[in-house]
């Protein structure tokens, strides 16, 4: 089946036009079609124009459903029957058939045009379908594409990643990543200054990313006094002329231009840095995108340390800030995944009478030291927790060296002894075995520790002889 359809597209002067010419045709067919057309915008499917619908389906991302899918994989889809796929996501009542069409431009995929019926699509109407796409298709490139997304609804998409970003470092980089998309410079930076003052380059991305990171304290200070008042600042000097303090340095590391965007939230104070190889030099525009991004992100930042700071509190003992019993069961469940972990049961010999004796002060101090003690002595990688009120254990890592966690906890009794406590340390160890649950290594430390305890105290035990001391 054959329609003039060229005629109708060609007096379109921009794409939504187009698009609209292009459902205008395949309604006009009077076959009982429902057309739609739809164009990217960044990652998602904007509805340009459609028809037989009460409500459209709008923002769609790639992959999802068969527009989503057509859009992502770049490939016709024709269905006969909708009821046999998966894929296929309702937009009205008593769709029968579908058929989805890749539109693209300069190779790529940058659209679809789709066509529903509430009845079997017959091979003129594929046709029709077909013929209607690549006049579209033609129209959009004629047009020189889709229209690009503005800066304002570009600043608007990395907002919305942005507040779903969990994890401060992985944070650091979605900001950088977004500084390269508004900005056409070829690296970026994220300076925070810490509580004494000092400034430092905490994440970098692009070839100038060593020379940022090393950048030093004169030249950040530099930068900082530039944004001192909130507002931002740019080069435009020329090689040759007059540099500011520290910027001899950039400037013959390869740094041929840099800007640099101020931004404070609580506690979080914040410079974004842009900067590239050549001479760029941002419009007002560019500007005033990357000031609202500086500005969302150090508010981001601000959330996710204190998200931080409460999942934390939350999974920390408060008196002598190691991990608690709920910790402890977590960490021993994530480490018997990965195997190769011992378990060390430790209780303090002669608390009780000490704390009944000195009172509940003396008695929170002496296991805020007794904490300190253990967790200085042990490897990184390896942690220790309070798990009851005189009762720690910990998680030790072997490195398949038998008797390696005995030995372990030798030390941290024979560091407790050394620092001439009125108490002394009872430790049991179970060293790893294959496929073990978490709960059998915790009885087995257990059952050491109680032999110890049997024995005398102030010792260690475990599946390998070793003489307490």
């Amino acid at each position: 089946m054959r329609t003039s359809v060229d005629p109708r597209l060609a007096i379109c002067t921009d794409v939504a036009a187009a698009c609209q010419a292009a459902v205008d045709v395949l309604t006009a067919a009077d076959r009982g079609l429902l057309p739609s057309a739809y164009v990217a915008r960044g990652p998602r499917l904007r509805c340009l124009a459609a028809h037989g619908y009460w409500q459209v389906r709008d923002g769609i991302p790639a992959g999802n459903g068969i527009l989503g899918r057509t859009f992502e994989r770049g490939t016709e889809h024709v269905l006969r029957d909708v009821r046999h796929c998966a894929d296929y996501i309702a937009a009205g009542d008593g769709v029968v058939a579908e058929v989805c069409i890749p539109l693209r431009h300069q190779g790529r995929v940058v659209g679809v045009l789709n066509v529903e019926a509430r009845r079997p699509l017959d091979p003129d109407d594929v046709e029709l379908v077909r013929g209607v796409a690549v006049a579209l298709e033609r129209r959009i490139t004629q047009l020189g594409g889709p229209p690009a997304e503005s800066l304002a609804q570009r600043l608007a998409r990395h907002t919305v990643r942005l507040a779903a970003v969990e994890g401060e470092r992985k944070l650091r980089g979605a900001v950088l990543d977004a500084a390269h998309d508004l900005l056409p410079a070829d690296s970026a930076a994220l300076v925070l200054r810490s509580a004494t003052g000092h400034l430092g380059v905490v994440a970098a991305h692009g070839p100038l990313s060593d020379v940022l990171r090393t950048a030093g304290q004169e030249a950040l200070r530099g930068i900082a006094a530039w944004t001192a008042t909130g507002a931002s600042c740019y080069t435009v000097a020329e090689p040759g002329e007059e540099l500011g303090a520290g910027m001899g340095v950039l400037r013959s590391r390869g740094v041929g231009s840099l800007a640099a965007f101020a931004a404070h939230a609580g506690a979080i104070d914040a410079i974004l840095l842009v900067a590239d190889r050549g001479h760029v030099t941002p419009s007002p525009e560019e500007v005033e995108v990357l000031e609202l991004l500086a500005v969302h992100a150090a508010s981001c930042l601000r959330s996710a340390r204190a998200t931080r700071d409460l999942q934390r509190a939350a999974s920390t003992d408060a008196l002598t800030g190691l991990g608690h019993h709920a910790a402890f069961q977590d960490a021993l469940a994530a480490a018997q995944a990965r195997g190769d972990v011992a378990v060390l049961a430790i209780d303090v010999d002669g608390f009780k009478g000490y704390n009944d004796a000195h009172g509940h002060p003396a008695g929170d101090a002496l296991l805020v030291e007794l904490a300190t003690i253990l967790r200085a002595v042990l490897r990184t990688g390896d942690a220790v927790f309070r798990v009851g009120g005189d009762e720690f254990a910990a998680l030790l890592r072997t490195d398949g060296a038998s008797g390696a966690a005995l030995l372990a906890a030798q030390r941290l009794h024979e560091a407790v002894a050394a620092a001439g406590l009125p108490v002394t340390l009872s430790v049991g160890v179970a060293e790893p075995r294959p496929g073990e649950t978490a709960a059998d290594a915790i009885a087995r430390a257990d059952a050491a520790l109680y032999r110890v305890k049997r024995a005398g105290r102030d010792g260690v035990g475990g599946d390998l002889a070793l003489a307490a001391r």
